[in-house]
Formats: structure tokens, C-alpha cells, sequence
């Protein structure tokens, strides 16, 4: 994670019964522009290796945690918008 609390990158190991899964998510960031390369193998399989651009920030599952852990929920009203994404490749 970056100084300005942007996710550079995220790896996940799963074994779980017969199944092992393998996350694999990159960060790029440029004028603005945010580009995540995520990857998933499940038992040896490619499942997902695509790359995903978007306009703004955007999360693993991990990192978020972290990020809401900066908002300032008093200010905050129910159904208010933080504009943030979250990606999951499963």
C-alpha cells in the first residue's frame, strides 16, 4: 500500500478441502487512472487474467479495510457515497 493509502498489490493463497486458489491483483496508476490486473487459478486452472481499467480508486478486499478506517463517519449521513470500488475476482 501506497503513502496515500492506495492498494499496490494483493495475493491470496487458498486451500480449503480438495480446492487451492490463487489471487493475483496489481495495481497501476496514471494521470488520474487507475488499471488492476487481476488473475485467478483455481486447482492449476486459469480462471481470470484480465485487465480492468477504471476512473478513481478501487480495493481488494483487503486494502479496504484499511480505507475505511480513514473515513470520518461523523460527517457521513445513511446512503452517502464514498465513490470507491471494490474488486473481487471469484
Amino acid at each position: 500500500m501506497s503513502k496515500k493509502l492506495e492498494p499496490l498489490a494483493y495475493t491470496k493463497y487458498a486451500h480449503e478441502g480438495d480446492d487451492h486458489t490463487q489471487e493475483f491483483i496489481t495495481y497501476s496508476y496514471q494521470a488520474g487512472k487507475t488499471s488492476v490486473h487481476a488473475k485467478l487459478t483455481r486447482n492449476v486452472k486459469l480462471r481470470h487474467d484480465t485487465v480492468i481499467p477504471t476512473l478513481g480508486c478501487v480495493y481488494d478486499m483487503m486494502t479496504v479495510v484499511y480505507y475505511a478506517r480513514t473515513l470520518d463517519y461523523s460527517t457521513m449521513k445513511k446512503g452517502d457515497d464514498t465513490g470507491c470500488l471494490l474488486i473481487s475476482i471469484w
